[in-house]
């Protein structure tokens, strides 16, 4: 918790700087620059996923799977969580990588993209697959995603109310 704190201090510190810096450079009112972050932050929420499959696609040679294509014992544990939740069942890729690695990402838990890489497949017994793909299903279905937007949000409302530097 203490270092997870401190990275997010830092973080906003990081931002709250940028700001600063960016209303001093361009001439701007803070109220500018916030509006400007948070409509930044907006786009990134809505298009993030789409930019995500593309350069996944091109980059990391991520290609999609059919339930069939999963190990069957995956496949069914997914099944059942997302019946069990009532989402429907995510989209699945794999990414050729002997780096074991998992993510998910999306807008909302009906279009999340569950991420796996073949060295996590082959590495993880059947138990341990399932713990790591039932921890990233718990991102989707505690919409994670939202939550750290708007979480990205809290540095920017928070200078909004401080005044602007002199000229």
């Amino acid at each position: 918790a203490l270092r997870s704190t401190a990275v997010l201090l830092s973080l906003y510190g990081l931002v709250f700087l940028a700001l600063l810096l960016a209303v001093e450079a361009f001439g701007s009112g803070l109220e500018a620059a916030v509006l400007s972050a948070i409509a930044i932050i907006a786009v990134q929420y809505f298009v993030a996923p789409f930019f995500m499959d593309l350069f996944l696609r091109l980059l990391q040679s991520l290609h999609w799977v059919s339930k069939e294509e999963l190990p069957s014992h995956l496949a069914a544990f997914i099944e059942r969580v997302c019946q069990a939740k009532k989402i429907p069942f995510p989209r699945v890729g794999i990414i050729q990588d002997g780096n074991p690695n998992a993510f998910t990402y999306g807008h909302h838990p009906k279009n999340a993209r569950l991420i796996l890489t073949s060295g996590l497949i082959e590495i993880l017994d059947a138990e341990e697959l399932r713990a790591v793909v039932g921890h990233e299903r718990g991102h989707v279905l505690h919409w994670d995603i939202l939550v750290m937007t708007l979480a990205s949000l809290a540095p920017i409302g928070k200078t909004s109310g401080s005044p602007a530097a002199p000229a």
